[in-house]
This record gives C-alpha cells, sequence and structure tokens, in this order.
C-alpha cells in the first residue's frame, strides 16, 4: 500500500508527463506479468516513449488538475490502466504496442 507521500509524488510526476505529452495511447494490462511489462517498457524506452502502469484514481485526478477530465470517456477508467506518454507523434511506438498486442492476447489497447 502507498503512503499518502508517495501518490502525491506519483500525481506530481503523472501530471508532469500529461502536461508534456501531445499524444496518449490507454491500454489495459490487466493480464500482463512484470516480465512482459518489463520487455515492453525497454522497447519503447528506446524509442523515447514512456509506459506506465497508473492507479485510476491517480490517473483521474492528473488529468483533473490539468483541467481536462471533462474529456475523458468513463469508461477509460473502469479496468486497470497503462498510459503510453509521447512528446511527438510516433508511429514506432504505436506499431510496437499493436504488436505487442497480436502477441498477447489479453493485453489490450483502449484508445488514445
Amino acid at each position: 500500500m502507498l503512503t499518502r507521500k508517495e501518490k502525491e509524488t506519483i500525481l506530481k510526476e503523472v501530471s508532469e508527463l500529461l502536461e508534456k505529452s501531445k499524444f496518449l495511447i490507454f491500454t489495459d494490462p490487466t493480464a500482463l506479468n512484470s516480465g512482459k511489462t518489463l520487455q515492453l517498457r525497454k522497447e519503447l524506452k528506446k524509442i523515447n516513449a514512456e509506459f506506465r502502469l497508473v492507479k485510476k484514481t491517480i490517473l483521474k485526478r492528473a488529468f483533473d488538475q490539468i483541467g481536462v477530465a471533462a474529456q475523458m470517456p468513463d469508461e477509460i477508467f473502469k479496468q486497470s490502466i497503462a498510459v503510453l506518454f509521447l512528446s511527438e507523434p510516433n508511429i514506432e511506438a504505436a506499431k510496437i504496442l499493436y504488436k505487442f498486442s497480436k502477441e498477447n492476447e489479453k493485453f489490450t489497447l483502449l484508445g488514445g
């Protein structure tokens, strides 16, 4: 269980990532084990893309902080969420996620 201070730090980090990012891709990582998640993160890191698992409440609060929560569909917050943060258009990142979703059936792309 995270402490309040840890949650505040994560909230600040996620809010900063959201502000810097021009593109976001939401995924449901429920079926991924830590090994597969690490493998995906490493691949995405090579192309300067940030992939993070984020608690739903923290993500919702981060959107509130930057003033875009009203634009987010509620169904995004109904399952576990991992977010790919992109500061510029990067088709390679989308290709990596798509390929990964085909190789791992239970990994779901939710939208962006």
